[in-house]
């Protein structure tokens, strides 16, 4: 887990590009993920996703694109049907900020496990600590507990699932503060989000092993891998 000190360069950075806390993190965590060979990306609309300059890619890296409607480089998939591709095809899916948007989100577990080749890694993020937000509509939040029980009775191992965390006084203001301050003025944040991380410090500090950062998380990133099939014959 980030340091506090880390998460405050992190958080104002975001904020001086004019993204959410949730978006910052989740775009600092992704720069531990290399992927290569056949990737599929999950309700991406294009390959213009700001995500794209943290993830690491590899020379082999090709990346197949997928949206609920077609559209140049884009490939039709409906998330919530059965993928239009065979079996053991990917060696990477991606599924960011996708699996609250789908009401079968059970679907896009099992179906990215028929996709993937053997030891293929999933790699996801959903928001926790987040406000409501359609696309087309918004229907859930999952706890790390969730993710990695849909996670392990769909069939996948070895897998993390980390919080994108500060603590509760960073979370409690970013909620006013968004519900407040129109875009324009988000700027502003870049005062108060330093009192608020000594205010989550000292918290965790005077209240040590009653509060967990990890209670408090923005979103959860989550990395798992489709096993080698075992021939029992």
């Amino acid at each position: 887990m980030r340091s506090f000190i880390s998460t405050f360069f992190v958080i104002i950075k975001g904020i001086l590009s004019r993204k959410t806390i949730t978006r910052s993190l989740m775009d600092d965590s992704l720069r531990e993920i290399v992927i290569s060979g056949q990737v599929l990306d999950l309700g991406s609309k294009t390959g213009k996703s700001s995500y794209y300059k943290y993830i690491k890619q590899l020379p082999s890296a090709r990346i197949t694109f997928t949206d609920l409607f077609p559209s140049e480089g884009v490939v039709a998939c409906d998330v919530a049907k059965k993928f239009p591709f065979p079996d053991n095809q990917f060696d990477f899916v991606l599924a960011l900020n996708l699996m609250e948007h789908v009401y079968e989100y059970e679907n896009i577990i099992i179906e990215t496990f028929r996709v993937l080749r053997d030891e293929g890694t999933f790699i996801g993020f959903v928001p926790f600590i987040h406000h409501y937000h359609p696309d087309p509509d918004d229907y859930f939040r999952f706890t790390h507990s969730a993710l990695k029980r849909l996670l392990t009775e769909n069939g996948f191992i070895k897998m993390t699932v980390t919080a994108n965390s500060v603590g509760p006084v960073t979370c409690g203001t970013s909620m006013v503060l968004s519900a407040l301050l129109p875009k324009w003025l988000s700027i502003f944040q870049i005062v108060i989000m330093p009192i608020c991380l000594l205010g989550d410090w000292l918290v965790f500090k005077l209240r040590r092993g009653f509060y967990k950062r990890e209670n408090f998380a923005f979103g959860y990133i989550f990395v798992a891998t489709k096993p080698i099939k075992v021939d029992i014959r």
